[in-house]
């Protein structure tokens, strides 16, 4: 009998609840640091929400927001809408291919963070 409990398994990634504001997703937050080389820290910080594309089964539009701003503002977050009228408050927009794990940020907000 071998023993070999030093090795873990790879923990799969958490399926993600789309229809709730919640933390960025890994491959999001890993683009973000990897790519961009934004502070891990700041970006760890953030909320996103999103919706599905119509038409594609893998597609998502997402806003990724900072909640501390949200709060500070006193607007409450519940799905994608919410942020229509505040575009001020998106920090990167785009879309998340969630079983290639490509993301396409939109440029315009991509130059304001920057």
């Amino acid at each position: 009998m071998k023993w070999a409990f030093w090795k873990k398994d790879p923990e799969p990634e958490k399926p993600i609840n789309w229809s709730t504001p919640g933390p960025l997703p890994r491959t999001l937050f890993t683009h973000l640091v990897d790519e961009l080389k934004i502070g891990s820290d700041w970006v760890r910080s953030l909320g996103c929400v999103a919706r599905p594309v119509a038409g594609h089964n893998h597609l998502f539009a997402f806003r990724a927001f900072s909640p501390s701003q949200t709060n500070l503002l006193g607007i409450e977050v519940i799905d994608y809408a919410t942020l229509d009228g505040y575009a001020h408050l998106i920090l990167f927009s785009g879309t998340l291919n969630t079983q290639t794990g490509k993301v396409n940020l939109k440029p315009e907000i991509q130059r304001r963070v920057a």
